[in-house]
């Protein structure tokens, strides 16, 4: 972003946040009861982002990111019909995500929006792969491959379709997570798109249930997005903001687009 994108940026984002200077209030807030926190169950399993916050970091309508956790109905009248979920909220109610949830969606949406894989297809394979393979998170699990419409793991040494567990297969595929970190066979962290194209968003902007409570953070600082956004609609500079806490400019920018698209995400209809 040069001065004449970032003064854009600054517009726009007052279009789409008119209150925002008053209330110098984050774009997503993580709704998280510090009296309520278990802490037995480990951070990656708690309950913390609403339906809204989720769909800002992945990009993903409220009404499609709800269906996915809670399902929904559609038609009209007496041919209205139900439309199973095909993940597991962390908190049935209230209406909450896990970090864990945050990375299976964010998956999920890739297998969407990059290779049109039907839902029906995706809810069959994570049912399969939990029944038959004894995985429990397929979706997260680090041998996770892409094969034409199919997904597939690669287990003791073979490919495994999950559409079709008794078909083995040839590992033609290539693996598309680069954007899905993984430690000690968990992930760590995931780097959320902050450009329409994939290939085009850098890996600066990242969401880690160890830091900030799973807040987007700049990755290499952990400084939040929320807070370098607001210090730049309150009217400080990039290099103002890189120099107090010691960022690199591009660092500045990418955490400033990153919060922008969040906050024009929560704003999309169901697709």
């Amino acid at each position: 972003m040069r001065s004449d994108a970032l003064a854009q940026f600054r517009r726009l984002f007052f279009e789409t946040n008119p209150h925002a200077c008053g209330n110098r209030q984050p774009n997503v807030k993580i709704r998280f009861d510090i009296d309520q926190i278990d802490l037995k169950t480990p951070a990656r399993d708690q309950p913390r982002y609403s339906i809204a916050d989720a769909s800002g970091y992945l990009n993903v309508p409220k009404a499609t990111l709800s269906s996915w956790f809670y399902g929904t109905t559609y038609g009209k009248g007496g041919s209205r019909s139900n439309f199973d979920p095909v993940l597991d909220p962390a908190s049935l109610e209230p209406r909450l995500l896990s970090f864990d949830n945050l990375a299976e969606a964010f998956v999920l949406r890739m297998f969407r929006t990059k290779d049109k894989i039907q839902l029906r297809t995706i809810g069959l394979a994570i049912q399969n792969a939990r029944d038959r393979l004894g995985i429990e998170k397929p979706l997260l699990h680090e041998n996770l491959f892409r094969g034409g419409k199919d997904l597939f793991l690669e287990t003791a040494g073979q490919i495994t379709g999950l559409t079709d567990p008794a078909q083995l297969l040839l590992p033609h595929w290539e693996s598309f997570l680069e954007r899905v970190h993984y430690r000690d066979k968990a992930v760590a962290a995931i780097y959320p798109l902050t450009r329409p194209v994939e290939t085009e968003s850098p890996s600066i902007v990242s969401i880690s249930p160890d830091f900030s409570f799973g807040s987007s953070v700049i990755d290499r600082t952990k400084v939040r997005t929320s807070v370098i956004a607001e210090r730049y609609i309150g009217g400080d500079s990039v290099i103002q903001i890189a120099n107090d806490f010691r960022c690199k400019s591009e660092e500045v920018e990418e955490a400033i687009r990153a919060e922008w698209m969040f906050s024009n995400a929560q704003q999309k209809q169901a697709a």
